[in-house]
Order: C-alpha cells, then structure tokens, then sequence
C-alpha cells in the first residue's frame, strides 16, 4: 500500500469502529469571527470559522448558510456505500490536519501494463470534506506495486463534487461506476505510454515544460527535473522492466517515483494529501495528459 498517515482498519469493521481507531471520533462546530480595532473585539458580519472541537482548530472559514458536516455522518455513508458495493475498506483517518477525512476502501482490480509483470492495482478513495468550497470526493488511486508509487483520478460526476443529500447513497454508487470507468481509461492510458519510445533529450524537454524553467540550463533545474531524468536514466525501480524502459510509461513513473520516494517534504506538510489530492496530484496528473496527448500525436 502507498505510504499513508491513514490508519488501517480491520475487515468488518464498524462505522463506530472506524471512528476510534482511525482518530475521526471528534465533532466541528461553527463559530462566529471577530477581529480585534481600538481596543475592542469586533464581530465579522456574516463570517464564521469551522472549528475542530478536540483541539480547537479552526479548519476554514465559511459562510452563514454553511451546513456542517459531521464525521459520523460522512462516515456512516461511506461505510453504508462500501458495504451495499461490496467493497472492503482498509484505511481512514483525517488529511490536512482535518480539513478533510479518508477512507480508502480496495476495489480487488489490478493491471498488468504490456504483461511484463509491472502490476498496478487499485484502490478505492473516499473523501469527505470540512472545507468551504471543497465538498466530497471520489477518486481513484493506482498503485504501481514494484515500487509503490500511486497516483489519483478524480471521478467526475455532473462536473461537481459529491455533497451531502438525501440521495448521496444513489450518488456514491454512481459515482463507483464512473470510478470503474476511470480505472479502464487508465489503464488504456498507461498501456498506450509503454507502447511510446522516448530518448532522454524528449524526456529532459517534457519534465523541463512541466516542473522546470525552460530558459536555464539541467543543472539549474528544480530537483524533481533532475531526479527524475537520473531515475529515467536507469535508476528507476523496476526500471529493467520493457513497460518502462526508455518509454513514456516510464517516465511518468519516474515523476512518481520522484514525489513518492525522492522528494523533501516540509514538516508541516501532509504528503499523502498532497500525493493523492492536493497540489501533486494535480501537477502529476496534468503531466500525466501531456503524456498521453504527446503519445497520440507521435
């Protein structure tokens, strides 16, 4: 399994169960803003701050039609989803200090890119959401097993997130269909950028256009364009492997590998949130496109 700060749950396990073991057994709470002028605290109209009661932490600001949601519920639903599809949860806990909650539950599919034995399998993430303007989430997350790099798609639904409803069941479970087809589509993906050649001048230009700047030299570039290019160059786990070797495949997996392995992390960061919905995600799973676009026009 991808390195997650997720706890793992046991088989069978409860919604209660999940709550206490996976440390989502807290409430938040809504409460107004204030600033402090002339000596006197003021109230923001109309602001509040959504606070994390166990530790008092403010999680985001919102407005005053904001409707809480609480982690029982999320939970509760999730769990409910997992159990109507038939899909055993594995991990949860709460990413970004909070802001939101995991539940990573196995989808039992995997791939086998050019049939080399280089075997991705995939996962199922659930995310609920205690951030203004980020709602709920279904995404899928690859893993490559050789190295344990991953990556995530978000499942699209109407072009919205998943917010709480008296249909979300109905919404979760479409939205496992729509995860299913994300997974085909991947796995479409990566079999048609092991089929792609790329030498290591093309693969410097690509991880120059997308992480570095086009106007230095190699040797000024960001770490992820250098490591990256070394771990392409031969370094690669499982790089001796005909589905990685000198292809696009490869060099995707060589960004993976980079954040998953190789980068440094600020304390204060939450990698796995950034690995799997945050700003890496995003920037791997752009790169990801450039790939595929560059791999139906070559």
């Amino acid at each position: 399994m991808i390195k997650t700060n997720c706890t793992p749950i046991p088989k069978n396990a409860s919604a209660q169960e999940i709550l206490d073991k996976a440390n989502l057994n807290w409430r938040v709470k809504r409460s107004p803003r204030f600033f402090f002028h002339s000596g006197k605290f003021v109230e923001v109209p109309g602001k509040y701050s959504l606070l994390r009661t166990d530790r008092v932490e403010e999680l985001t600001t919102a407005p005053e039609n904001w409707q809480n949601s609480q982690n029982q519920d999320i939970v509760a639903v999730f769990h409910q989803f997992a159990q109507d599809a038939g899909i055993t949860l594995t991990h949860a806990g709460p990413l970004n200090g909070g802001k939101q909650i995991c539940l990573i539950g196995d989808l039992e599919k995997e791939y086998d890119v050019q049939k080399v034995g280089d075997i991705t399998h995939c996962y199922l993430q659930l995310i609920g959401s205690h951030e203004c303007g980020v709602g709920h989430q279904v995404r899928i997350l690859a893993e490559r097993l050789v190295c344990t790099n991953g990556a995530t798609r978000k499942v699209v639904q109407h072009k919205q997130v998943l917010r709480h409803s008296p249909d979300v069941l109905q919404l979760l479970q479409q939205g496992l269909t729509l995860a299913v087809q994300e997974w085909e589509g991947l796995c479409e993906d990566h079999e048609l950028l092991a089929d792609t050649p790329m030498d290591q001048s093309q693969a410097a230009m690509l991880l120059i256009e997308s992480f570095g700047y086009p106007e230095k030299g190699l040797e000024e570039q960001p770490p992820v364009v250098q490591t990256a290019l070394q771990l392409f160059d031969g370094q690669l786990i499982g790089g001796h492997l005909l589905s990685v070797y000198k292809t696009a495949y490869g060099l995707l997996q060589s960004v993976t590998e980079y954040y998953g392995h190789h980068h440094r992390w600020r304390n204060s960061t939450d990698h796995f949130a950034s690995l799997t919905i945050g700003s890496v995600a995003n920037q791997v799973r752009r790169f990801e496109r450039q790939l595929v676009g560059v791999s139906n026009h070559g």
